[in-house]
Protein backbone atom coordinates (compact mmCIF):
# COMPACT_ATOMS: atom_id res chain seq x y z
CA UNK A 1 0.00 0.00 0.00
CA UNK A 2 1.46 3.50 -1.41
CA UNK A 3 -1.24 5.85 0.93
CA UNK A 4 -2.67 5.64 4.39
CA UNK A 5 -5.31 8.16 4.56
CA UNK A 6 -5.77 8.92 8.30
CA UNK A 7 -8.93 11.15 9.49
CA UNK A 8 -9.31 11.99 13.31
CA UNK A 9 -13.10 12.54 14.55
CA UNK A 10 -14.81 14.19 16.94
CA UNK A 11 -18.11 15.71 17.03
CA UNK A 12 -17.85 16.36 12.70
CA UNK A 13 -21.55 15.35 11.91
CA UNK A 14 -22.24 17.86 9.23
CA UNK A 15 -18.71 17.70 7.60
CA UNK A 16 -17.50 14.23 8.15
CA UNK A 17 -19.61 11.90 5.26
CA UNK A 18 -18.27 14.97 2.71
CA UNK A 19 -14.56 14.65 3.79
CA UNK A 20 -14.50 10.82 3.13
CA UNK A 21 -16.49 11.09 -0.73
CA UNK A 22 -13.52 13.51 -1.39
CA UNK A 23 -10.99 10.98 -0.44
CA UNK A 24 -13.02 8.13 -2.34
CA UNK A 25 -13.16 10.45 -5.29
CA UNK A 26 -9.43 10.25 -5.75
CA UNK A 27 -8.03 9.33 -8.87
CA UNK A 28 -5.19 7.82 -7.74
CA UNK A 29 -4.69 4.52 -6.76
CA UNK A 30 -4.74 2.20 -4.24
CA UNK A 31 -5.52 3.85 -0.47
CA UNK A 32 -6.52 3.06 2.82
CA UNK A 33 -9.01 5.18 4.84
CA UNK A 34 -8.38 4.94 8.67
CA UNK A 35 -10.94 7.11 10.56
CA UNK A 36 -10.09 7.50 14.54
CA UNK A 37 -13.23 8.37 16.46
CA UNK A 38 -12.26 10.00 19.25
CA UNK A 39 -14.87 9.79 21.92
CA UNK A 40 -17.47 11.89 19.57
CA UNK A 41 -20.51 12.94 21.79
CA UNK A 42 -22.72 13.90 18.73
CA UNK A 43 -23.85 11.82 15.69
CA UNK A 44 -20.80 11.88 13.83
CA UNK A 45 -20.07 7.82 14.34
CA UNK A 46 -23.92 7.13 12.94
CA UNK A 47 -23.24 9.54 9.69
CA UNK A 48 -20.03 7.05 9.03
CA UNK A 49 -21.67 4.01 9.33
CA UNK A 50 -22.38 4.17 5.47
CA UNK A 51 -18.77 3.25 4.68
CA UNK A 52 -18.15 0.30 7.03
CA UNK A 53 -19.09 -1.89 3.80
CA UNK A 54 -16.43 -0.24 2.17
CA UNK A 55 -13.50 -2.59 1.89
CA UNK A 56 -10.69 0.22 2.13
CA UNK A 57 -12.44 2.34 5.22
CA UNK A 58 -11.44 1.04 8.54
CA UNK A 59 -13.05 3.15 11.26
CA UNK A 60 -11.67 2.61 14.71
CA UNK A 61 -13.56 3.88 17.88
CA UNK A 62 -11.56 5.34 21.19
CA UNK A 63 -12.37 7.20 24.81
CA UNK A 64 -11.51 10.74 23.85
CA UNK A 65 -7.71 11.13 24.29
CA UNK A 66 -7.48 13.94 22.16
CA UNK A 67 -6.33 14.88 18.28
CA UNK A 68 -3.06 13.83 18.67
CA UNK A 69 -3.87 10.27 19.79
CA UNK A 70 -6.31 9.97 17.22
CA UNK A 71 -3.54 10.65 14.70
CA UNK A 72 -1.17 8.13 16.32
CA UNK A 73 -3.37 5.63 16.57
CA UNK A 74 -4.57 6.17 13.08
CA UNK A 75 -0.96 5.52 11.94
CA UNK A 76 -0.21 2.81 13.97
CA UNK A 77 -3.57 0.94 12.51
CA UNK A 78 -2.42 1.93 8.34
CA UNK A 79 -0.10 0.18 6.30
CA UNK A 80 1.11 2.76 3.84
CA UNK A 81 4.44 3.61 3.27
CA UNK A 82 2.92 7.42 3.28
CA UNK A 83 0.49 8.06 5.89
CA UNK A 84 -1.65 11.10 4.42
CA UNK A 85 -4.04 13.39 6.82
CA UNK A 86 -6.96 15.01 6.62
CA UNK A 87 -8.70 16.80 9.08
CA UNK A 88 -12.73 15.46 9.63
CA UNK A 89 -14.30 18.80 8.30
CA UNK A 90 -11.99 19.66 5.19
CA UNK A 91 -12.11 18.24 1.51
CA UNK A 92 -9.37 17.38 -0.82
CA UNK A 93 -9.64 17.99 -4.64
CA UNK A 94 -9.47 14.69 -7.31
CA UNK A 95 -6.22 15.07 -7.70
CA UNK A 96 -4.67 15.72 -4.28
CA UNK A 97 -2.93 11.82 -3.76
CA UNK A 98 -2.03 12.35 -7.99
CA UNK A 99 0.30 15.28 -6.82
CA UNK A 100 1.75 14.19 -3.72
CA UNK A 101 2.30 10.53 -5.96
CA UNK A 102 4.11 12.56 -8.40
CA UNK A 103 6.29 15.03 -6.02
CA UNK A 104 7.74 11.89 -3.98
CA UNK A 105 8.25 9.96 -7.17
CA UNK A 106 10.45 14.03 -8.33
CA UNK A 107 11.80 14.71 -5.01
CA UNK A 108 12.72 11.10 -3.28
CA UNK A 109 13.57 10.65 0.13
CA UNK A 110 12.00 13.81 1.73
CA UNK A 111 10.11 13.06 5.45
CA UNK A 112 7.45 15.27 4.42
CA UNK A 113 5.52 16.43 1.49
CA UNK A 114 2.74 19.16 1.55
CA UNK A 115 0.51 20.86 -1.57
CA UNK A 116 -0.98 23.76 -1.35
CA UNK A 117 -4.51 24.73 -0.12
CA UNK A 118 -7.64 27.35 -0.49
CA UNK A 119 -9.11 28.52 3.08
CA UNK A 120 -12.66 29.02 2.59
CA UNK A 121 -14.28 31.41 5.25
CA UNK A 122 -17.46 33.25 4.45
CA UNK A 123 -17.82 31.98 1.40
CA UNK A 124 -14.75 33.59 0.02
CA UNK A 125 -12.08 31.64 -1.29
CA UNK A 126 -8.22 32.93 0.28
CA UNK A 127 -5.35 31.30 -1.11
CA UNK A 128 -2.82 32.16 2.05
CA UNK A 129 0.75 32.90 1.28
CA UNK A 130 3.43 30.25 1.39
CA UNK A 131 6.43 32.13 0.13
CA UNK A 132 6.47 30.32 -2.66
CA UNK A 133 5.25 31.16 -6.64
CA UNK A 134 2.57 29.72 -7.48
CA UNK A 135 3.96 27.08 -9.87
CA UNK A 136 6.80 26.27 -7.69
CA UNK A 137 7.61 22.52 -7.21
CA UNK A 138 10.46 21.17 -5.37
CA UNK A 139 13.00 20.66 -2.60
CA UNK A 140 12.44 23.40 0.33
CA UNK A 141 16.02 23.99 1.40
CA UNK A 142 14.82 26.08 4.44
CA UNK A 143 11.67 25.30 5.79
CA UNK A 144 12.31 27.83 8.97
CA UNK A 145 12.06 30.20 6.44
CA UNK A 146 9.28 28.94 4.21
CA UNK A 147 7.08 28.38 6.95
CA UNK A 148 8.06 31.86 8.77
CA UNK A 149 6.47 33.69 5.41
CA UNK A 150 2.65 32.89 5.99
CA UNK A 151 2.69 30.20 8.56
CA UNK A 152 0.50 28.25 5.80
CA UNK A 153 3.32 25.65 4.00
CA UNK A 154 1.81 22.70 5.34
CA UNK A 155 -1.69 21.87 7.68
CA UNK A 156 -3.14 19.05 8.68
CA UNK A 157 -4.75 18.23 5.71
CA UNK A 158 -2.23 19.03 3.17
CA UNK A 159 0.52 17.13 5.17
CA UNK A 160 1.95 13.74 4.16
CA UNK A 161 4.47 12.22 5.78
CA UNK A 162 6.85 9.12 5.39
CA UNK A 163 6.01 6.57 7.48
CA UNK A 164 10.03 5.92 9.04
CA UNK A 165 10.56 9.59 9.60
CA UNK A 166 6.73 9.70 11.35
CA UNK A 167 8.14 7.18 13.95
CA UNK A 168 11.69 8.19 14.04
CA UNK A 169 9.96 11.85 15.38
CA UNK A 170 8.43 9.99 17.66
CA UNK A 171 4.80 10.96 16.34
CA UNK A 172 2.38 13.55 17.71
CA UNK A 173 2.53 14.49 21.51
CA UNK A 174 0.27 13.24 23.40
CA UNK A 175 -2.10 15.49 25.77
CA UNK A 176 -0.80 18.70 23.65
CA UNK A 177 -3.91 20.78 22.59
CA UNK A 178 -2.31 23.58 20.21
CA UNK A 179 0.78 24.00 17.89
CA UNK A 180 1.37 19.73 18.19
CA UNK A 181 0.84 19.60 14.24
CA UNK A 182 3.40 22.53 13.18
CA UNK A 183 6.03 20.87 15.90
CA UNK A 184 5.80 17.43 14.25
CA UNK A 185 6.33 18.89 10.69
CA UNK A 186 8.84 21.71 11.38
CA UNK A 187 11.00 18.12 12.97
CA UNK A 188 10.73 15.87 10.42
CA UNK A 189 11.59 18.75 8.08
CA UNK A 190 14.61 19.85 9.65
CA UNK A 191 15.72 15.94 10.20
CA UNK A 192 14.58 14.29 7.25
CA UNK A 193 13.89 16.95 4.38
CA UNK A 194 11.37 18.26 3.02
CA UNK A 195 9.42 18.98 -0.71
CA UNK A 196 6.14 20.96 -1.44
CA UNK A 197 4.32 21.45 -4.66
CA UNK A 198 2.23 25.00 -4.77
CA UNK A 199 -0.99 23.20 -6.69
CA UNK A 200 -3.99 23.81 -4.69
CA UNK A 201 -5.05 20.41 -3.99
CA UNK A 202 -7.00 21.11 -0.52
CA UNK A 203 -9.91 23.40 0.34
CA UNK A 204 -9.30 24.21 4.43
CA UNK A 205 -12.91 25.11 5.98
CA UNK A 206 -12.25 27.58 8.27
CA UNK A 207 -16.21 28.16 9.08
CA UNK A 208 -16.95 24.59 10.41
CA UNK A 209 -17.99 23.67 13.73
CA UNK A 210 -15.81 22.77 16.37
CA UNK A 211 -12.57 23.95 14.33
CA UNK A 212 -9.66 23.99 16.65
CA UNK A 213 -8.48 27.44 15.57
CA UNK A 214 -11.53 28.94 16.33
CA UNK A 215 -11.86 28.03 19.51
CA UNK A 216 -9.96 30.10 22.42
CA UNK A 217 -7.38 28.08 23.56
CA UNK A 218 -4.99 29.90 25.89
CA UNK A 219 -2.62 27.07 25.62
CA UNK A 220 1.26 28.21 23.91
CA UNK A 221 1.36 26.47 20.77
CA UNK A 222 3.81 23.54 21.10
CA UNK A 223 5.97 24.25 18.69
CA UNK A 224 6.16 27.84 20.04
CA UNK A 225 8.36 26.19 23.10
CA UNK A 226 9.98 23.49 20.94
CA UNK A 227 11.47 26.54 19.10
CA UNK A 228 12.18 28.30 22.64
CA UNK A 229 13.95 25.44 23.87
CA UNK A 230 16.46 25.14 21.13
CA UNK A 231 17.41 28.82 21.01
CA UNK A 232 17.85 29.26 24.67
CA UNK A 233 19.86 25.86 24.75
CA UNK A 234 23.62 27.24 24.93
CA UNK A 235 24.50 23.57 23.54
CA UNK A 236 22.21 24.07 20.44
CA UNK A 237 23.34 27.83 19.44
CA UNK A 238 25.04 26.66 16.98
CA UNK A 239 21.51 25.24 15.15
CA UNK A 240 19.72 28.59 15.59
CA UNK A 241 19.55 30.13 12.29
CA UNK A 242 18.14 33.54 11.61
CA UNK A 243 15.04 31.64 9.75
CA UNK A 244 14.40 29.69 13.03
CA UNK A 245 14.46 32.81 15.20
CA UNK A 246 12.14 34.39 13.09
CA UNK A 247 9.56 31.53 12.82
CA UNK A 248 9.80 32.05 16.77
CA UNK A 249 9.44 35.68 16.81
CA UNK A 250 6.26 35.70 14.16
CA UNK A 251 4.21 33.19 15.80
CA UNK A 252 4.81 34.78 18.98
CA UNK A 253 3.50 37.72 17.33
CA UNK A 254 0.95 36.26 15.34
CA UNK A 255 -0.24 34.11 18.77
CA UNK A 256 -1.03 37.05 20.83
CA UNK A 257 -2.97 38.55 18.22
CA UNK A 258 -5.04 35.76 17.92
CA UNK A 259 -5.51 36.19 21.84
CA UNK A 260 -6.27 39.59 21.44
CA UNK A 261 -8.60 39.11 18.97
CA UNK A 262 -10.63 36.29 20.80
CA UNK A 263 -10.90 38.50 24.04
CA UNK A 264 -8.70 36.39 26.00
CA UNK A 265 -5.62 39.66 26.51
CA UNK A 266 -4.92 37.89 29.99
CA UNK A 267 -3.55 34.85 27.42
CA UNK A 268 -1.26 37.02 26.53
CA UNK A 269 0.72 36.79 29.83
CA UNK A 270 1.14 33.16 29.04
CA UNK A 271 3.97 33.96 26.25
CA UNK A 272 5.83 35.46 28.88
CA UNK A 273 7.05 32.07 30.22
CA UNK A 274 8.95 31.72 26.41
CA UNK A 275 12.55 32.39 27.35
CA UNK A 276 12.93 34.55 24.08
CA UNK A 277 10.46 37.40 25.53
CA UNK A 278 12.17 37.34 28.60
CA UNK A 279 15.47 38.12 26.48
CA UNK A 280 13.83 40.36 23.70
CA UNK A 281 12.49 43.87 25.10
CA UNK A 282 10.76 44.51 21.29
CA UNK A 283 8.82 41.51 21.91
CA UNK A 284 7.95 42.86 25.47
CA UNK A 285 7.44 45.91 23.96
CA UNK A 286 5.02 44.29 21.17
CA UNK A 287 2.98 42.12 23.47
CA UNK A 288 2.54 45.17 25.33
CA UNK A 289 0.77 47.17 22.20
CA UNK A 290 -1.00 43.94 21.05
CA UNK A 291 -2.62 43.96 24.54
CA UNK A 292 -4.36 47.56 23.66
CA UNK A 293 -4.40 47.20 20.01
CA UNK A 294 -7.89 47.36 18.62
CA UNK A 295 -9.63 44.20 17.67
CA UNK A 296 -11.08 45.42 14.19
CA UNK A 297 -7.94 46.57 13.06
CA UNK A 298 -6.10 43.16 14.03
CA UNK A 299 -9.34 41.13 12.13
CA UNK A 300 -8.88 43.11 9.45
CA UNK A 301 -4.96 42.85 9.56
CA UNK A 302 -5.48 39.16 9.60
CA UNK A 303 -7.96 38.83 6.09
CA UNK A 304 -5.10 40.73 4.54
CA UNK A 305 -2.34 38.03 5.46
CA UNK A 306 -4.29 36.15 2.47
CA UNK A 307 -4.94 36.98 -1.27
CA UNK A 308 -8.85 36.74 -1.65
CA UNK A 309 -9.78 34.80 -4.87
CA UNK A 310 -12.33 35.88 -7.31
CA UNK A 311 -15.05 32.64 -8.18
Amino acid sequence: MFFSVVIPLYNKERHIVRTINSVLSQSFMPFEIIIVDDGSTDSSLNAISEFKSVDRVKIISQRNLGVSAARNRGVDESVGKYVVFLDADDEWFPWHLDELHAIIKDFPGCGIYSVAHFIMQDGIKYYPNTGFEKEFRGFVSDVFDAFGKGLALVNSSTACLSRVAFYRAGGFPVGITRGEDVYLWLKIAANDGMAHSARVCVQYNKDAENRSDNKVNIEVPYYLKYLDVIQSNVKCKENVSKAMLTLLYKGIIYTAAGFRVSGSVEAINALSTLKVVNQSFFLQFLLLILKVAPRWMLLLLRKRRHSKVVT
